[in-house]
């Protein structure tokens, strides 16, 4: 009689979107990884390897080595590392939120001729500005983190009249670097009391201008300008989010 062999066997049951308590289980690995951090994941290093090669992925310590941006996980390919992310980096994907305002509300007496004059403002509009400071001290805005602001400005001057055409130039102005943003010059037509202006442009600002001062200036481009007041102006600053990734 022939020995007769015996072999254990099961039925593989396809899971399915209704088995109980899959999806929980893979959502909860998901959100597990996406908490996981960097470098327990990587071997982290305080000098460069010596033995490198493409493809090798590592997390650089950033102080005793830097590959070039940091701590942060580097790979290396054809000659170089690549930061692949950092801390730092994953926090500051979009560009933060910024925005400050200040006005001037009461007919305030200027001079306007060949030098530059700076708007007045006398009150800050938001309660709780964000990464902008409103500083009515020196009728400026102070822009705090990094990016793309605009500069927008509105206001009305009241001034004699003149039987002639007359032309006002208009900036905002860094006053702590002493540069501008751009002069956009305004015809004023003949025996007009009185202008409206308004300005808007985009000014980038780097490490080395956060917390600079920014104003609103004005000037006599041609003809004269006498009686002159300032009727009302707004100014206010934001930034433009963008993705950094």
């Amino acid at each position: 009689m022939s020995e007769q062999q015996s072999f254990d066997y099961y039925v593989h049951t396809p899971i399915t979107e209704t088995s109980d308590g899959v999806n929980d289980a893979l959502n909860e690995i998901s959100s597990n990884l996406q908490r996981a951090t960097l470098s327990p994941a990587f071997p982290t290093y305080s000098v460069e390897p010596k033995r490198v090669y493409n493809g090798l992925t590592l997390y650089a310590d950033g102080t005793n080595w830097d590959p070039g941006e940091g701590a942060g996980l580097y790979t290396y390919h054809s000659g170089s590392w690549r930061l692949l992310s950092s801390d730092e980096k994953a926090e500051q994907k979009y560009v933060a939120a910024g925005y400050g305002s200040i006005r001037q509300s009461v007919s305030t007496p200027i001079t306007i001729d060949a030098g530059w004059t700076t708007i007045p403002f006398d009150t800050s509009v938001l309660a709780v500005p964000k990464n902008v400071e409103q500083n009515i001290a020196n009728n400026s805005l102070r822009p705090l983190v990094e990016g793309i602001v605009v500069i927008s400005a509105e206001f009305t001057l009241a001034h004699n009249e003149s039987n002639q055409g007359r032309v006002l130039n208009v900036r905002g102005h860094n006053l702590d670097d002493n540069v501008s943003t751009g002069t956009i010059p305004y015809a004023v037509a003949r025996n007009q009391p009185g202008s409206n202006v308004s300005l808007q442009v985009m000014a980038t600002i780097d490490a080395d201008r956060v917390g600079d001062s920014y104003v609103i200036q004005v000037q006599a481009g041609s003809g004269s300008f006498s009686g002159v007041s300032v009727e009302y102006a707004n100014f206010l600053m934001y930034y433009i989010s963008e993705d950094l990734s």
